[in-house]
């Protein structure tokens, strides 16, 4: 192709076979390792416990059954956040020890109690907890356990999330979180109306809490507390009894002798408003511990929804039971409340509109809303790569098999465990390997912001705030708007062993990339020196057999998104920019303050970055 520069024409070669070939390459390994049938598809067995066996006894219960067998097996299985608790071990069955250091054992025994009283589950036998129904300690026994996971949670009857089983560890290292605790079980009744949106028991709460503060029933001030009270800052109702007060020495410093009934009145107005104030502030205080308490519990419903393999489960239970998922707070625990009521339901189809009436707002901005943009509005990319795992391979075995176009990638326990993934460089480069472009290019642009200069710059810099607004901006345009063919496979491609390297030691990993437009900035020696750290690129050049000077290097951006009658740079935000040298094709990618420079637009046919 021709590429045109301002004072020169510069022919540049693609070589299309090594493209070809990296292509062929990435789809023969894959293909290798997905040859034959997925083994161990028939009848295995797991270890269950039984749920009243475990509650009356107050000892855990096992029994190793058969699954996929000729008898079905009715169990439930739990979601939830692993905790660092001193081990406690259990005899699951007569082949090992369970050594549990996930939960505090009373915990999981006070929870089958609650769930012998939950009116959906009470007829449900069996529940399956990985910390005790598999063989931590058997490495063979684990992997096999794993390979069959989804099979474990697609065959059971609920899957039941309980974000914070651990509670007994938050409680144990942090008085904070045991202060919180008291909040939470002072306000269940209405923690639990709130997210159940049960109104009439919201209702009734709060006029009970009005009787107590003895505001007379037919006092205007009810009508207030309950619908036009805003929740102001500390200082805010500070500053409001300072008036009072004020108010009051007022009336007191003008009081007249002579006319004693209009001072009394006017004190007797004062105390009726003053009283009114003081029921507000007090009102103010328990919303504000309300809505802290559901804060608490949605922070620890989101630390428990973005671990990784809690996202595989909680997506298998998105096809169960019309889309609804059951969750529990043992914070609300007690062994005489919440018997015979139902555990909460998370619906992922569900599109209601936030309430007006301002409380009530708050508590679906605070909680609802938040749930819902941790469980739904995200990507796959965001997912596997934002999301906690102890082991970085294990973000392929939970989230692979989630979507059609990847499940059939892991064919044989020992695929995964073969990619030697170790840290999260090499999980976006295998992730290079294996996407299809839409999401390469998510991945592709999710790395323009925090650019470390270290190689494969497009791999070792991932901006963690990024999936998400990326994801909405593609998902805001129709795809004729993409810089990219989405449709074209060699539009990125990684090139994992590239044999064409000319005149470097480097020999790594290299990314190409085709976009459709491209911006190329002239540079000066003054304006790359005003680029950020110019300095710390110097290394990855020298790898890479290229002098970091002026002369030799070239500033280029590629937008995410244009549009052709747009002159002016359409959506400049989501950009990946790049510095290198064209006649070597080396790019590696940068941050610059593009308005510093003087660009060119240039339409491209044939030119495809190499970027490392």
């Amino acid at each position: 192709m021709t590429l045109t520069d301002d004072d020169s024409s510069i022919e540049y070669s693609e070589d299309k076979d090594n493209v070809d070939s990296s292509i062929k390459s990435s789809t023969k390994a894959i293909d290798n390792d997905t040859e034959g049938c997925p083994d161990d598809q028939g009848p295995f067995n797991i270890v269950l416990v039984d749920i009243r066996k475990t509650a009356e006894q107050r000892r855990v219960y096992c029994e190793e059954v058969e699954l996929l067998g000729s008898q079905k097996v009715e169990y439930m299985t739990l979601s939830y956040r692993w905790g660092e608790m001193n081990e406690q071990v259990v005899r699951a069955t007569d082949d090992y020890d369970a050594h549990v250091t996930s939960f505090l054992l009373n915990d999981f025994l006070r929870l089958c109690r609650r769930i012998m009283r939950e009116p959906d589950l009470k007829k449900i036998k069996y529940v399956w907890v990985d910390a005790i129904c598999i063989d931590q300690r058997n490495e063979k026994s684990k992997k096999d356990t794993i390979y069959r996971m989804n099979d474990i949670y697609e065959n059971a009857a609920y899957i039941v999330a309980v974000p914070d089983l651990n509670m007994q560890y938050w409680l144990n290292v942090s008085k904070a979180y045991a202060r919180m605790w008291q909040k939470i079980k002072k306000y269940r009744w209405y923690i639990y109306y709130a997210i159940t949106e049960n109104i009439e028991g919201m209702d009734r709460l709060d006029e009970e809490w009005m009787d107590t503060l003895g505001i007379p029933v037919d006092d205007k001030s009810r009508h207030t507390l309950k619908t036009s009270l805003n929740l102001k800052s500390k200082r805010d109702s500070d500053d409001e009894e300072e008036e009072e007060m004020n108010a009051c020495r007022e009336i007191s410093f003008k009081k007249d002798i002579q006319n004693t009934d209009d001072y009394y009145e006017n004190m007797q107005n004062w105390l009726i408003k003053y009283q009114r104030n003081a029921w507000k502030r007090l009102e103010k205080k328990r919303r504000r511990q309300i809505l802290n308490a559901l804060e608490h519990l949605t922070d620890l419903f989101g630390d428990w929804a973005n671990r990784t393999w809690v996202i595989s489960e909680y997506h298998i239970a998105k096809k169960h039971n019309d889309g609804k998922m059951k969750y529990w707070f043992i914070h609300l625990n007690s062994e005489h409340i919440f018997h015979d009521e139902y555990f909460f339901t998370f619906d992922f189809n569900d599109q209601s509109i936030p309430p007006s009436q301002s409380f009530r707002r708050l508590i679906y901005l605070a909680y609802h809303l938040t749930i819902k943009k941790k469980m739904i509005y995200r990507s796959f990319v965001d997912k596997i790569l934002n999301s906690r795992a102890s082991r970085n391979e294990d973000r392929f075995h939970a989230m692979l098999p989630l979507l059609p176009k990847y499940n059939k990638i892991i064919r044989t326990k020992d695929t995964i465990s073969s990619w030697n993934i170790t840290d999260m460089t090499s999980v976006r480069l295998k992730l290079y390997e294996i996407l299809d472009p839409m999401d390469k290019f998510q991945l592709f642009y999710c790395s323009s912001y925090m650019i470390r200069a270290v190689l494969p710059t497009f791999a070792s810099n991932f901006n963690e705030e990024n999936p998400a607004y990326t994801m909405r901006i593609f998902m805001n345009h129709p795809v004729s708007e993409y810089n990219f063919d989405i449709t074209d496979h060699a539009s990125i491609i990684l090139e994992t062993h590239p044999s064409y390297h000319m005149n470097h030691d480097y020999q790594g990993p290299c990314l190409h990339v085709r976009p459709k437009r491209y911006y190329m900035y002239q540079s000066t020696e003054s304006s790359l020196e005003e680029m950020d750290g110019l300095k710390r690129y110097n290394r990855s050049f020298r790898q890479l057999g290229l002098e970091c000077t002026p002369d030799s290097l070239t500033l280029v951006k590629i937008l995410a998104i244009f549009r052709d009658e747009d002159q002016d740079q359409y959506c400049p935000k989501l950009a990946v920019r790049l510095l290198g040298s064209i006649k070597r094709n080396i790019w590696i990618l940068c941050s610059f303050d593009d308005t510093k420079f003087e660009s060119q637009r240039h339409i491209n046919t044939d030119y495809i970055f190499h970027v490392y």
